[in-house]
């Protein structure tokens, strides 16, 4: 299980995902490589909006609660204030298969006694990854003494998310009848759950920062292309428009020549019969030419336009990848803080065990031969517990869990 919560900025991206493929085919190019789109038909939802979809539903939320606010404190809500709680929540391995619908059910009806089914966004089962899981988003809005606001901290704090997991499996193992693990070496421990949850949050937003970067990519391709294109038809345009001026200044030129033998003649006295389909001729000539021309300069002037349109919208459309990018970066540093604050608390329980153990077995035994490590390997391998393994064991378990982890984090 993993929690999470964002802002406005991420809540397209991150709906985007949960929602694909259940009311239509999924268009969209995620990120997420895992994903089975052979499979994407069989998710499916557990929350009834009412024909709405997640985002509007979110939306009339959120527009709802900012508006009470606004009556009532004459402030709007924060621009970066989080707006919408996440659950990702992963069926047990050790779960039979035709008690997943039930393990879901479940969990999506706790969830929603915990949260208020109105507060309930989405609740989507995606069936085409490794492994079977629900997202379960809720915009963070709590009541107090008939008083309603948006309040992510107060919603779920350090002190409940560190029991959660416990009881969200006692709620399990009563519905379903059965054992249900959900508890690993991620959530037995209070002191760690938070800032596991944290890094696994930080994840989910560095995959919400590249979704975004994506999209604003592909708009960028899309805008640098049409630019191409009208340049081209620019050009063309030019081309004609310079063809057009060279034909109309010949059939100027023949005009004018016609002018002068018409005028040599009659001054002359003499009576010529000339073609009067000549002139007839060169003035259509003349007149085509000139239409011509006025089309290549509308043409040429609505080019320009585009080109300016096209410009514009590039320019729109910078900003936001820039932004997308310095998020991205930004959640990478954090991530990168939040690992190495996890790795320097485990490399301090480890000292700190070895410290004490080495203490103990010296009140015990005195001074005995070997180094501390050896000691300690043998005090730990004659420590049992009641199903027969030794704190060594457990120990060495722990380990290859946290190795599994990290290379998941990675």
């Amino acid at each position: 299980m993993h929690y999470a919560k964002y802002g406005k900025a991420a809540v397209g991206s991150i709906l985007m995902h949960s929602d694909r493929g259940i009311n239509g085919p999924d268009t969209h190019e995620h990120s997420n490589e895992s994903i089975d789109r052979s499979r994407t038909h069989l998710n499916y939802y557990l929350k009834d909006r009412g024909g709405l979809t997640a985002y509007a539903y979110y939306k009339e939320r959120i527009e709802k609660i900012a508006e009470e606010t606004k009556q009532r404190t004459g402030k709007s809500i924060r621009k970066d204030a989080v707006t919408l709680c996440s659950w990702a929540v992963t069926v047990p391995k050790d779960l039979s298969e035709d008690k997943h619908a039930d393990f879901f059910n479940a969990v999506y009806k706790w969830f929603s006694d915990r949260y208020g089914e109105d507060n309930i966004v989405t609740a989507a089962v995606h069936m085409d990854e490794t492994t079977p899981h629900m997202h379960l988003q809720f915009t963070p809005i709590i009541e107090k003494k008939g008083i309603r606001k948006l309040c992510a901290k107060e919603c779920e704090t350090k002190r409940t998310l560190g029991k959660v997991h416990q009881e969200l499996q006692k709620h399990l193992v009563q519905e379903l009848g059965c054992d249900v693990n959900i508890l690993n070496g991620a959530t037995d421990q209070g002191n760690k759950t938070v800032l596991q949850l944290q890094v696994g949050s930080l994840q989910e937003q560095v995959v919400a920062a590249e979704e975004r970067v994506k999209a604003a990519e592909q708009e960028l391709a899309k805008v640098k292309t049409q630019l191409k294109t009208t340049q081209a038809k620019l050009k063309t345009t030019h081309e004609k428009y310079k063809s057009a001026s060279s034909e109309l200044k010949t059939v100027l030129d023949q005009k004018s020549r016609a002018s002068e033998i018409k005028t040599s003649l009659i001054f002359g006295g003499e009576t010529v019969s000339y073609s009067k389909s000549m002139l007839e001729r060169t003035r259509a000539i003349g007149s085509e030419s000139y239409e011509q021309l006025i089309k290549a300069q509308k043409i040429r002037e609505e080019v320009i336009d585009r080109e300016q349109a096209l410009t514009a919208r590039e320019q729109a459309v910078n900003p936001l990848y820039d932004k997308a990018k310095q998020q991205q970066e930004q959640i990478q540093r954090e991530l990168y803080r939040q690992q190495q604050i996890t790795k320097n608390m485990q490399q301090e329980v480890e000292r700190r065990a070895t410290e004490l153990t080495d203490q103990r077995m010296k009140r015990m035994f005195g001074e005995v031969s070997g180094s501390r490590a050896e000691r300690l390997e043998d005090f730990c391998d004659s420590v049992k517990y009641s199903d027969g393994q030794s704190v060594l064991d457990k120990f060495e378990e722990q380990e290859k869990q946290l190795k599994r982890r990290r290379n998941i984090s990675l």
